[in-house]
C-alpha cells in the first residue's frame, strides 16, 4: 500500500497509480534522495539470492499459471526482488506523480534474504549508499532439506509414530551471510564494496542504524545480530576520502523535541540534494 496525504487529515492508497509493480516479500524499506535531484525515491528489501548456487538451492519461482491466478483474484503485480522505485516527479500531461523501478539496472536487486536497508552517505561525496542487513538463522526454504526431511520421515507419520521435531530444526542448514553496502556512483550504478571497506563479516544481521558516534563528521554503524553480539563499525572516511561535511543542529517545536519532519535541501551547481529528518526507517530501527 502507498497512502498520499491529502492535506486536510485523511490519506489516499494509490499504490497501483504510482507503481508498476513491488517485492513481493517486503521486508524493510528506506526513503531518500537517492540521485540528488531533489525527488524522495524508495528502496523495499526482499528475498532474491545473490548467487547462482544459493538461486537453484533455496529460492523457487512462481509459475505463470500461480501469478496470473493471483492477477485475476485483484492482486497487484510483485516481483521477487528488491526494488529501487526512482522518483520521476509528474507526468505533464495528469500531472500524476509516478515511480520507475531501476534495481536490475542499478545492480541492487539481489541481496539474499535481506532485513533492513539504510540510505546513507558513507563516503562524504554526496551521494548516499546503499546499506543492507543479510542472512536468516536457519535455512527454511533449503529444498534439499526440506526434501531429505520429507522422504524420510512421510512413513513415520503416516504410521501415527511421534516425532521430535527438535532434531530437524538442530541439523537444519544454517549459513551466514555477509551484509551489503553499495557505493553510489551517482549515475544510478551502485557497486558492492562491504569487503573492501571492512564490512563483509558473514552474520545474520537484521536491523541496523547509523550516526556520528565519534563526531567526526561520517556516519558509523550500529548492527544488531541473531545469537552473535552486535557489531559497532567506526567509519574513517573523514581523514581516508578528504571529503567535508556540514553539521545541522535541528530544533523542534513543542514535544517535537527531535524536529521529525524537518527538510533539508542543498543546492550545488544543477544538483539538490535533499534530507528529510525521519528517525524511524528500515527494520526496527531509530537512527541518530
Amino acid at each position: 500500500y502507498l497512502y498520499l496525504n491529502n492535506g486536510d487529515g485523511t490519506f489516499t492508497e494509490k499504490l497501483e497509480h504510482l507503481f508498476a509493480h513491488t517485492s513481493l516479500s517486503s521486508m524493510g524499506s528506506d526513503i531518500a534522495d537517492i540521485n540528488n535531484d531533489g525527488l524522495m525515491d524508495i528502496f523495499t528489501t526482499d528475498m532474491l539470492p545473490e548467487d547462482d548456487f544459493r538461486l537453484k538451492t533455496t529460492f523457487e519461482l512462481e509459475s505463470y499459471a500461480f501469478n496470473d491466478k493471483k492477477a485475476s483474484l485483484g492482486y497487484f503485480h510483485q516481483v521477487p526482488q528488491n526494488t529501487l522505485q526512482l522518483n520521476r516527479g509528474f507526468l505533464p500531461s495528469d500531472k500524476q506523480l509516478f515511480f520507475n523501478d531501476v534495481a536490475m539496472f542499478a545492480g541492487v536487486a539481489n541481496t539474499d534474504w535481506t532485513w533492513g536497508v539504510d540510505i546513507v552517505d558513507l563516503d562524504n561525496d554526496g551521494y548516499k549508499e546503499l546499506f543492507m542487513t543479510n542472512g536468516i538463522f536457519r535455512d527454511l526454504n533449503d529444498k534439499d532439506y526440506l526434501y531429505q526431511m520429507r522422504e524420510q520421515n512421510v512413513g513415520r507419520v503416516s504410521m501415527g509414530e511421534k516425532i521430535d521435531f527438535s532434531e530437524f530444526i538442530e541439523k537444519w542448514p544454517s549459513t551466514p551471510l555477509s551484509n551489503f553496502v553499495f557505493q553510489n556512483s551517482g549515475d544510478l550504478l551502485f557497486v558492492n564494496r562491504a569487503e573492501e571497506w571492512g564490512l563483509g563479516d558473514p552474520s545474520f544481521s537484521s536491523s541496523l542504524a547509523y550516526g556520528d558516534l565519534d563526531k567526526d563528521g561520517d556516519n558509523d554503524l550500529v548492527i544488531n545480530n541473531l545469537n552473535q553480539g552486535a557489531f559497532i563499525y567506526r567509519n574513517e572516511a573523514d581523514y581516508k576520502t578528504g571529503n567535508h561535511y556540514l553539521q545541522v543542529k535541528l530544533i523542534g517545536r513543542g514535544l517535537n523535541s527531535f524536529a521529525i519532519g524537518a527538510k533539508l535541501s542543498i543546492y550545488y551547481g544543477d544538483n539538490e540534494s535533499v534530507l528529510e529528518q525521519m528517525p524511524m526507517r528500515s527494520f526496527q530501527a531509530s537512527h541518530d
